[in-house]
Formats: C-alpha cells, structure tokens, sequence
C-alpha cells in the first residue's frame, strides 16, 4: 500500500497502583516524585518509550525506535557495522509527555523502607529510608504517533499492533519498585487512527486535529495469555491480625498504625518480597546445605540484586513480580503495649506505646484477594521454590509485616490457582491436589533439590557481569 503519513495512538491510562518516578529531589522524602511547572505529577515520554522498548516482541522495533551511529572505536562495531548501515536514522516514533487528565495530582504518600540483613533477620543499621508515591486513582493521557513512509506501512502497522496489544492485554508498568507491584497502568479508550497526506481530508483533519475513525479493532489481537510466565493467584484469611507499619503525621496519632493506600488499607509488595526473599534463602540453605555462592546466584536470578562490591558492581533485574493487595473485610483496634525490663520485671520507664493493627471481622470472608506472584520465562526449578513459598504462606509458616513476634502477620490460604504457561491449576487445599498435578509440581520441587538449572543461572548472572564490565 502506497501509503504516506501517521498512525496516531491515543489511550487513557489509569493508575492502578502506586507510582514513583523520582526526580532526584529530596525535599519531601529520600526520592520525590517527579512534578512539572505546575507541580503536579507527570510522566515522562522517555520512561514510558523506554519501557514499552522492552516490552515489545516486534522484531521491527530497533529499525522505527531509531538506530545510533557506531563508533568506530566501538567495541561491537564489527557485530553491529552490517545493523547500523541499514538502520541509521532518527526514531519514526513520537510520544509527548503523558500529563494528567483527571485526578488532582495531591494524593500523594510518603512510604518507608528499610534493608534487612538475611543472616541476621534485623535491620542493617542506617537502613532505613523513605520515599514518596503517587497514589492509585490519577489518569494520565497517552498520544503517540509513527511516521509511515512509502513502502514502510506495513511495518509500521505491525509495530503499531505490537503496541496497542501490549497496552492492552499485558501488565503494563513502569517506574521504581514495579517487580513489587508499583507503577501498575491500564490502558482505556483506546483508538487507533490513520491519516494517509495522499488525501487532501485526511491531510487537513491531521492538521486541523480532527480524529478519523477509530481502527482499534483491527489492531487488538486476543494474546491476553502468555506461555511464558508461571503465576500464582491466591485468596488469605489473617489468622489473628496483622501490620505493615505506617507512621503518623500529627503527634496525637498512634505511634504505628496499618500501611494505607488512599482509603484501603494495603499489603504492600515491598513487605512481601521482602518476607518471600528471607524465606527462600533459608529454604535453599536447607535444601543445598548451605553453599552460599549458589543460594545467592539463585536468589539474585530470582528477586534481583544489587552487588555492594565496589570492584565488582553489577545490577540483576528481578524475574519475579508480586502485586500490591488490598486487605478487605477488617477493623482496626488500639492497643497499648509496655517494655518490661528483664532484670527487675518492671515496666521501663517511657516505655509505654500502641500500636493499630487490623483484625478480620467476623465472617468466613477471606482478607486478602488476588494476591499474585509471577514470574517471567521461569525455570523449573525456580516454579518449584515459588511453590514451596506459596504453600508456607497457605499453611501458615511464613507470617508477613511488623509484631511477628506477638502472633501477627500469619496467613491461611482460602484458594489458589496456578497458571503453568496456558494451563491452570484452581485447588483450595494441598491436600485437594489430583495426582497429575502433584506429580508435576513434584518434578519442580526435584529440580530445585538436585540444582538442574544452576549452571542455566550462572549463565544468566554472568551476563549482567560482563555488561557491566
């Protein structure tokens, strides 16, 4: 098709959870979130162009994303020099700045965090950190465009399609923390319009900003299911209560009460990662007998790290990503808690403080909804440690959050489902399991018990090494 002009996307995005984009200020908190002239939140066109970059399977993307010019004292010119010769030229795509569209911007929280050492289960002293997020509930607009040449049309209505069905049918998220569930977007009112400056209509509705019809329905395809990801959906009740520590801003407040987000109070990502990672290094240290340099390079493959090593940085992105889930069906209680000095039995002096933790209402209703655990492209072995986690949550084995050491934070799985690839599993106790499936889950279970995919691991840690070499 002869075609020359602009494919043209526009799409609502909303905020499903929290946001942080920092903007290198620390007025407020450790990291502000980013504000434009007006001072309100915004997201920036290159965080979004740069992570839906990585989420397109296209393999057009590198030719319309744009192509820089080699160097000829590049290290990879001789591997990139054939690429670059035919690819070298500005990106054919535009994306402006996303702004809001509804929401005041205001709703705005300060979430703390701390670093804990896995040895000793105790904060690393000088640990503690804040940050600040935008709350769920803000729109943002989406508009983007892609220049089609003559020749290039279908093309570029491939890579078009590429985008909207990423937008539409995938998770789509983006700044810090999204591995632990922030950042979370949805894509609404989508549309799709062409504009062909052969015709003299579409060249002036183009100019005149009037929208044409809207194509999206030729450009969604059904890919909603990826055969690539291992997910873990399940429901909880709260045994006895539960806190994921948030502090007051007045000092008539409660010294700590139950983390929430907007009007709901929340089990953050943050807090489960943190109580999965902890979990699954004792389980391998278990398992493997303590050999730290395999238990570490499975963790780091898994959860992601950062390497302390001045001599030896390197970053590894996480494989797993946990949702932030809502807790329903609660209430919350003061109580007052003392020291007691050991030696005397006596209440220590100034050492009275309370507390607000949450407690189930009365009913067989579970808490916790939809909490979710996913991992992409995962190993066998890394299906069966995801597993093992999943069924101490299930059974009470692994509390979550702050006071653990006073009957919080544990939790009793309701139901569960397990999606292998295009297949899923629903079951609401392990003891519930046919044989097919406990076989299946068995042969995971072995692979992280005999190290099959270690030297698959190794492989995978030792790139993001050398990259950074």
């Amino acid at each position: 098709m002869n075609f020359y002009g602009k494919i043209i996307l526009k799409a609502d995005l909303e905020l499903i959870s929290p946001l942080m984009i920092g903007s290198g200020e620390s007025e407020i908190s450790d990291r502000d979130i980013l504000l434009n002239k007006e001072d309100k939140p915004y997201i920036p066109a290159s965080s979004f162009m740069g992570k839906l970059y990585n989420e397109l399977s296209s393999d057009k993307k590198k030719k319309y994303f744009g192509q820089k010019k080699v160097e000829e004292n590049d290290k990879n010119v001789e591997e990139n020099k054939a690429e670059s010769n035919k690819f070298e030229h500005q990106s054919y795509i535009i994306c402006d700045d996303l702004l809001l569209t509804q929401g005041t911007g205001k709703n705005t929280a300060i979430r703390d965090g701390i670093r804990i050492n896995p040895e000793t289960g105790l904060v690393e002293k000088g640990a503690k950190f804040d940050y600040q997020v935008l709350e769920p509930g803000n729109h943002f607009a989406l508009e983007m465009s892609i220049n089609v040449e003559p020749c290039t049309y279908g093309d570029c209505k491939e890579l078009m399609k590429n985008i909207v069905n990423v937008l539409s049918n995938r998770q789509f998220a983006l700044g810090g923390k999204t591995s632990s569930g922030f950042g979370n977007l949805q894509a609404q009112n989508i549309k799709v319009m062409e504009y062909d400056f052969a015709d003299k209509k579409q060249a002036a509705a183009y100019l005149l900003k009037k929208e044409t019809e809207n194509l999206f329905s030729k450009y969604i395809e059904d890919n909603s299911m990826l055969n690539d990801e291992f997910r873990i959906n399940a429901s909880f009740q709260i045994v006895n209560s539960f806190l994921i520590r948030s502090y007051s801003k007045t000092p008539y407040g409660s010294d700590a009460t139950q983390l929430k987000c907007g009007d709901k109070f929340v089990l953050p990502g943050t807090s489960l990662r943190g109580a999965l990672r902890a979990k699954a290094q004792k389980i391998l240290n278990l398992l493997w007998e303590n050999k730290k340099n395999e238990v570490d390079m499975f963790i780091a493959a898994l959860f992601g790290t950062t390497s302390l090593e001045k001599k030896n940085e390197y970053s590894v992105p996480s494989s797993l990503y946990v949702s932030e889930t809502v807790i329903d069906n609660v209430e919350c209680q003061l109580q007052n808690r003392i020291q007691i000095d050991r030696f005397t039995g006596g209440t220590i002096e100034s050492a009275l403080f309370d507390s607000m933790p949450v407690f189930p209402v009365p009913n067989d209703k579970a808490q916790l909804v939809n909490l979710t655990l996913t991992i992409h492209k995962p190993l066998p072995s890394q299906k069966g440690l995801l597993l093992l986690l999943l069924k101490d949550l299930y059974t009470s084995e692994l509390p979550i959050g702050g006071e653990k050491n006073v009957g919080r934070g544990l939790l009793k799985g309701t139901k569960a489902t397990v999606t292998n690839g295009d297949k899923s599993i629903h079951f609401s106790d392990f003891e519930d399991i046919d044989e097919a499936t406990q076989k299946l889950f068995n042969q995971y279970i072995e692979a992280l018990i005999s190290k099959s995919d270690n030297e698959a691991i190794e492989e995978y840690i030792a790139k993001f090494k050398k990259a950074k070499a």
